[in-house]
Parts: structure tokens; sequence; C-alpha cells
């Protein structure tokens, strides 16, 4: 803890946070000792350079020269938390590259997140570490859509909740096809405008036409052309290959979903549509709450609860 200290304090012309976290030091040294009492392999000298790499561009953004207030305490408080679940996680600037390309979108459009700085941080920062855990989806193009969106939210368009809401129709666009039903539900909390940014469309009146189309044939597109029928994806594969499934599954439509299971694999729903497709586990609950089909993006709140998140 004490290189983390050392890192800190030379850092500390460099942006109010590092002034933040020091007003409070024993707060925090006890903070980490605590979380590396359960976890001895945590290294203090990649989680300075998370804070000093990740979170402090961020502060420096929100604060400028504020490193005394209730706000300045609080959001230090969060992204000192946040700093610290992705730590545990697995995630530091110093080692691991893959959270390197969101901190620089949010770093790029740090006024976007003003109204919730932390929750919003860490709600994309766990998108995107969703988006690259599943096969399927294509988190490079996420992350360009978010640019576009964030620029949008920049200049005061919309709000938070809209654009929680339009990270995950981007989420489903760039492959996650079980978002489907979510986003349909809640696709009118988005402001029409932003349909362009996050739909193959050119205008929001195509893009509100395309989810129309969208909510009776997941497969439809934005033109009136007839449909054919055309090879569109393969999913599936055989343990060992990248795929589940010991031997060839059965498959059954029911009410309107298709079902794959073998005689010695769990019952999986095929989630497919225009813009992806992915076999998932079926369990007890999704059956019973259809319209819990399709997972929403959570904040990464297990490690960050104290940060409000």
């Amino acid at each position: 803890m004490a290189q983390q200290q050392d890192q800190l304090e030379e850092q500390a012309a460099a942006g109010p946070l590092p002034h933040v976290l020091l007003r409070r030091r024993e707060h925090y040294n006890q903070r980490f000792r605590m979380v590396r009492a359960l976890r001895p392999g945590l290294d203090g000298a990649a989680f300075a350079c998370s804070l000093n790499e990740w979170a402090a561009p961020l502060a420096a953004a929100w604060l400028a020269d504020d490193t005394s207030s209730e706000r300045a305490d609080q959001l230090g408080e969060g992204l000192y938390e946040l700093c610290l679940a992705l730590l545990q996680a697995g995630h530091a600037a110093s080692t691991d590259g893959v959270m390197a390309p969101i901190w620089g979108c949010l770093h790029r459009h740090a006024a976007a997140l003003q109204g919730d700085p932390v929750g919003l941080t860490g709600r994309l920062c766990n998108a995107w570490l969703y988006l690259n855990a599943q096969p399927e989806a294509r988190p490079a193009d996420w992350l360009s859509g978010l640019d576009s969106l964030l620029q949008a939210r920049g200049r005061g368009e919309g709000d938070d909740a809209a654009l929680l809401d339009a990270v995950q129709l981007l989420a489903w666009r760039c492959g996650v096809a079980r978002f489907r039903h979510a986003v349909l539900q809640r696709v009118a909390n988005i402001p029409p405008s932003w349909l362009p940014r996050l739909l193959p469309v050119s205008t929001a009146e195509a893009g509100q036409r395309l989810l129309e189309r969208l909510r009776a044939d997941p497969w439809a597109s934005d033109d009136a052309a007839p449909a054919t029928l055309r090879e569109v994806g393969r999913v599936g594969g055989f343990r060992g290959l990248g795929g589940s499934f010991v031997e060839l599954p059965e498959v059954v439509l029911l009410d309107g979903r298709l079902l794959l299971q073998d005689r010695q694999g769990p019952l999986q729903a095929l989630y497919a549509d225009r813009f992806g497709a992915r076999p998932a586990l079926v369990t007890a609950r999704s059956v019973r709450q259809a319209s819990a089909w399709g997972a929403a993006l959570r904040p990464i709140a297990d490690h960050a609860h104290r940060a409000g998140l």
C-alpha cells in the first residue's frame, strides 16, 4: 500500500483526484487493506496506475479545481471503488488492454456523464466487459456507436435513462440477439433523433418504421423488399469445438421460440434475428417469466456498492 501512496503523492499536481484521495488517506488505506486481506494477490501499484490513468482524467473533467467539497469526496470514493472492483475482476490499466478503449471513449466524453458520473461510468464499463465476453457480439462496433451517442448526450440531447436504453439497443444491433425483447419494450424512451446512430437507417422516420417491422418480424429490413430465404448465419457446435452440444440436438418450436436440447445437455433457447444469433441456457425462471428474456446491462455492483452504482 505504501507504493500506492507514493504514486498518488507523485501525481498530486496532475489533477484533483490525488488531492481528494490523500485528504482521506487512512480511510482509503484501510479500505484497500480490508480488500487485500480477502484477495492477497491484489497489486497496489497496478491499482494506483488504474486510478491515475483511468479515474484521474474523469475527475479532472468533473471537478476542475474542486478538491474539498462533499461532491468531490463522493466522486473520489466512487471512482476509487470502481477501479478497485475492476482490479478484483482482473482488470488494471498497467496489465490489461481490454479496458483501454472504453476508458478512452469515456475520457473524450466526460461532460456527457455529468448527470450520474460514477453510475454511468460503471454501467458502461460493465457493458463493455459483457460484450467482450459474448462470442457473437461486435464490441468495436458498439464502442463506435457509443462514441456517437455520447456526442449527442454531451449536447444536451436525451437523458441518462434514454442513454442506457440506447446502449442496450446498440448492443442488440451489434449481435446480442437476446436483447431484442427488452429493447423493443423500452425503445419509446429513446429520442427518435438518435435512431440513425443506432440502426442501419438514415433518418429518424426510417428508424421508427424499422422498429415497427422488427416487432412483428425479427428478420425485417428497413425497406419493403419481399422476404426471401437465405442463410444468415450458423450457430451452435459440438463441445470442444466452440459449441456446447455432445450430439446433434433436437429442435422444438414452442410458443414461437426455438428450443434445442441433446440427451446430455441442458435446454437452450435460440435467440436469432437479423442482427445476430446465439443459443442460451433456459432457466425455470425465464420460462415462467417470458417478459424477462433479454438480460439488461447492469452496473458493476457486487464490489462497488459503496460507489452508489
